[in-house]
């Protein structure tokens, strides 16, 4: 059985009807709600940004390993006496200044002087019978020829010469000991120096191998420092290096590489390097610790940019050059134009730029975070007495560089 349509009356169907029409905006008294804010990018707005900016500049940079070492010296000598004993007398103190011939520490003197008295008595005696040996092998020698003596006896004579000259061989290595223990009881320093430390005193014992004192040789210092593995490769035997001491303030001094080891260090990986210092200062002293410049390359008008000017972005760095279009009262305005940069050596304040701008380019250094490629912006007008002030302030960091 079919259901007939349910018919509205006239009056509520234009009730619905209207209903459904009104739009959505002309709810709350006729006034529609806020949409929220502009979508548009800022290069695609008319709003000009404030920004600061400076001129990009050409230098000529050296670029330099920073690292620190210390100072010590090219000889460095714990000296033992090679003998054993007691100490007589010693006759040094810490700070002397020594040569090759000073004797510094006597050690049993008696003793080592009677061995050598000794050996050298039994050096005559057995000289003495190497002579009468000789005679007596001579004498059979003779007799054997014309038949006297029996060759037997002649030969015995002989042996026994051979037998008191191996004596003297000995006697004589007897006394080449007892003397060079002699010397040894008497310390004497290898070489001329400062003694550095005393570590014995009258009435000790010491062994053969006990350190009596420590000498350095002061006429010739050393920069022991170590070189990143990153700047390993730049660094070249017979480069010339800078250092500064804290101790001694105020002074840059010279020395150059001889030595770059091959093997980095497995802690620190960093690779030893040692600096022959030609003509050290009288104020420069073994152990003080020195701040080192190695300069392994040089840059010559290259243009550099105030470091806070460079953006990291997805890309790489980015750079905003300012293109003025007007200036006036004091103020200039025109647009920001990204462009993608490669960089070179940093230094506190600035950064080289390989490519992506010149030296003519005047760069964004402020405000750089709300800009996009295009972005209108205003920027003081450099005076001449600023302009002059940054020339100053550039030449000023190019001798520092």
């Amino acid at each position: 059985m079919m259901t007939r349509p349910r018919i509205l009356p006239p009056g509520r169907c234009l009730v619905v009807l209207c209903a459904a029409m009104i739009p959505v905006g002309c709810l709350r008294g006729g006034v529609a709600a806020p949409s929220g804010g502009s979508d548009l990018p800022p290069s695609k707005t008319k709003l000009s940004r404030q920004v600061l900016t400076a001129q990009a500049a050409q230098r000529d940079l050296t670029y330099t390993v920073d690292t620190v070492g210390s100072l010590e010296p090219e000889r460095q000598t714990s000296i033992a006496p090679g003998v054993s004993g007691v100490v007589d007398e010693v006759l040094f103190h810490e700070g002397d200044l020594v040569d090759a011939d000073t004797v510094l520490v006597r050690i049993n003197q008696e003793r080592y002087e009677s061995a050598e008295k000794l050996a050298r008595a039994n050096v005559g005696q057995a000289e003495a019978k190497v002579a009468l040996a000789q005679d007596q092998a001579d004498r059979a020698r003779q007799l054997g020829e014309r038949q006297a003596v029996s060759q037997e006896e002649a030969r015995r004579r002989m042996l026994e010469l051979q037998v008191v000259r191996a004596e003297f061989a000995a006697a004589q290595a007897s006394l080449a000991m007892a003397e060079h223990d002699l010397a040894n009881s008497r310390v004497r320093p290898p070489y001329a120096g400062q003694i550095n430390a005393r570590r014995v005193a009258s009435g000790d014992y010491v062994k053969e191998e006990t350190v009596v004192a420590t000498i350095a040789d002061l006429s010739k210092l050393r920069l022991t420092t170590w070189v990143p593995e990153m700047a390993a490769a730049r660094v070249k035997l017979g480069d010339t290096l800078e250092f500064e001491l804290p101790a001694v303030p105020g002074r840059k001094f010279p020395a150059r590489i001889f030595f770059l080891s091959t093997v980095a260090d497995p802690q620190s990986h960093m690779f030893e390097c040692k600096a022959e210092i030609p003509e050290p200062d009288p104020d420069m002293k073994p152990g003080l610790f020195a701040r080192v410049q190695i300069a392994t390359e040089q840059h010559t008008g290259a243009v550099v940019v105030p470091e806070e000017s460079v953006r990291a972005g997805e890309q790489g760095f980015v750079v905003y050059v300012a293109e003025s279009s007007d200036a006036r009262d004091g103020k200039a305005s025109g647009v920001a134009r990204a462009r993608p940069v490669q960089l070179g050596f940093r230094r506190p304040g600035f950064v080289e730029v390989l490519a992506g701008i010149t030296a003519e380019d005047r760069v964004v250094t402020r405000g750089s975070e709300s800009l996009e490629d295009g972005t209108p912006i205003e920027y003081p007008v450099e005076t001449k007495a600023s302009a002059t002030a940054d020339a100053d302030a550039d030449a000023a960091a190019d001798g520092k560089t």
